[in-house]
């Protein structure tokens, strides 16, 4: 598995954030959550509202609109205690707030997302010469040409 993001405003160029064939290891991968936005509107003579529907009944549908999310952490080797401490301290001013995402699976697929905020990049540990760094993104858009 290989994260790629690349930053949308053209400033701080690609920055890989996991990628396996480098010896990176996902300790936990990104496993996405979507989330929908839902409209309640409440029959007629009811006494329903989106924060009491126990009053009455109400018709709940979706708005088409979804935010995807995902979390995931990597742990890194370097190859001294130096460049771990470099890395520690140089890295999420590199990683890019608002990007495009591309992740590549074990198997060779693509998955495009036009559009991503990386919302966390924190490091849970550091250990000589390891690090361990947790990154957060929400509001990927999937490209769907390529999907």
């Amino acid at each position: 598995m290989k994260l790629v993001a690349t930053d949308t405003s053209g400033t701080l160029g690609a920055v890989t954030l996991g990628d396996e064939s480098a010896g990176d290891l996902f300790v936990e991968p990104p496993l996405p959550s979507e989330k929908r936005q839902t409209q309640f509107e409440a029959l007629a003579f009811s006494q329903a509202s989106p924060a009491n529907l126990t009053l009455g009944r109400a018709f709940v549908y979706g708005r088409g609109n979804a935010n995807v999310s995902f979390t995931w952490t990597v742990e890194r080797q370097h190859a001294t205690q130096t460049a771990a401490a470099s890395f520690l301290w140089a890295h999420a001013p590199a990683v890019p707030n608002n990007c495009s995402l591309a992740v590549f699976t074990d198997d060779g697929t693509e998955h495009n997302f036009v559009s991503a905020v990386i919302t966390e990049v924190t490091f849970l540990e550091w250990t000589n010469i390891r690090t361990r760094c947790r990154y957060s993104v929400e509001g990927a858009v999937p490209d769907a040409a390529h999907e």
